[in-house]
């Protein structure tokens, strides 16, 4: 059964034994930071990606997506057309190299500037972007979606917050035992998805 933002308070109010009012604040904010944080190492692998579908606008070149925490890739439909094609990432000197006063046209590139994608040029038509990304997730509260396997993590990456904020000695310990559980935990997930080996002479 999936953990929940009670469940893990159970559990690390355990390992640190305090069961305080005052305690349990504290931890509940630990265990909200350290869950996004474990997200963000490893989202890829338990949460997959998504798409979403963004209207292009005549003149315009910035958009701005679903929050995000990785991009995958970006395609771009032109009206007329049925396929999509992908555009090419460019680095912050390229995208500022593009000329802003350019006639519009169809992107072929396109470049993350914070939040938003910006692209090479602006659209020309009223086509439609893809982009596919990892979403943002929200802080846990109800079902955890980080397996029960891995509870140790969570509860290592909360001990060593709550004690970071209680200005414990233990706060190291719990943190050096907190990034070798989640490399391991990144590791077990990351071998999962098998990479595919390049062929040689197209054999």
């Amino acid at each position: 059964m999936p953990e929940t933002l009670i469940s893990y308070t159970t559990l690390v109010a355990s390992e640190v034994d305090d069961s305080s009012a005052g305690a349990k604040v504290v931890i509940q904010n630990s265990i909200k930071e350290i869950y996004m944080e474990i997200l963000r190492s490893t989202g890829r692998f338990l949460l997959g990606s998504t798409n979403q579908l963004i209207p292009a606008i005549i003149g315009t070149r910035t958009y701005t997506p679903t929050d995000f925490t990785e991009i995958y890739a970006v395609h771009y439909k032109t009206a007329e057309s049925s396929e999509y094609k992908r555009l090419k990432p460019m680095t912050q000197d390229e995208y500022l190299e593009c000329d802003i006063n350019d006639s519009n046209g169809t992107p072929a590139k396109y470049f993350i500037n914070g939040l938003k994608i910006e692209l090479d040029r602006a659209c020309d038509d009223l086509g439609t972007i893809r982009i596919e990304y990892v979403a943002v997730q929200a802080l846990v509260n109800g079902e955890s979606l980080i397996p029960t396997r891995f509870n140790n993590v969570v509860k290592m990456g909360a001990c060593y917050r709550f004690f970071a904020f209680e200005k414990g000695a233990e706060a190291e310990n719990y943190y050096n035992w907190y990034l070798v559980a989640l490399r391991e935990m990144y590791q077990e997930l990351s071998t999962r998805n098998k990479q595919t080996r390049p062929k040689l002479f197209g054999r």
